[in-house]
């Protein structure tokens, strides 16, 4: 009997120990993700103040504020990264959205310049880091070298106007 419950132990410390270090090797992606969602709570808050933007515009800062949210929880386990992509997708199409409805109709706000560049600034690390999750999963301390012309690459790092 005490065979069976040291047996079981070790299999519990073993799986617990692997999915730490996984978790610890992935936390860049989840980091910048939630970096992203708090740029872009920011830029939300920023635009509910200004006065002056249309409720429409309001609502499409808000679902770009809940797709980030989608992407972070996704981000948590990148090892389902196909459940990223798709949330990448979406954040890809609002965030160009958001850009041109917010300051092709709008004279320029300092306030709201700011924070929407503290969003994009987010954005392209999440992007950078999605990248080599993408091309390399167990990025960690090792390179690779990559073709510059991998469709694949080239794919996920298409803006959606390009599409």
């Amino acid at each position: 009997m005490k065979s069976w419950t040291a047996c079981i132990a070790a299999v519990l410390v073993f799986t617990i120990s692997s999915s730490n270090a996984e978790a610890e090797q992935n936390q860049p992606l989840f980091n910048l993700a939630a970096r992203y969602e708090a740029s872009v709570k920011l830029f939300e808050k920023m635009v509910l103040r200004t006065r002056g933007i249309d409720r429409a515009d309001e609502r499409l800062v808000d679902r770009l504020d809940d797709a980030t949210k989608r992407l972070r929880l996704g981000a948590r386990n990148p090892r389902h990264l196909n459940r990223v992509f798709h949330e990448w997708q979406d954040v890809q199409k609002l965030h160009a959205q958001v850009e041109a409805k917010i300051f092709g109709k709008y004279t320029p706000n300092h306030e709201l310049v700011r924070s929407w560049d503290e969003a994009r600034y987010s954005y392209s690390l999440f992007a950078e880091e999605f990248f080599y999750h993408i091309e390399n999963p167990g990025h960690g301390n090792t390179v690779r070298r990559i073709p510059s012309n991998s469709a694949r690459r080239n794919s996920y790092l298409r803006l959606p106007q390009q599409r």
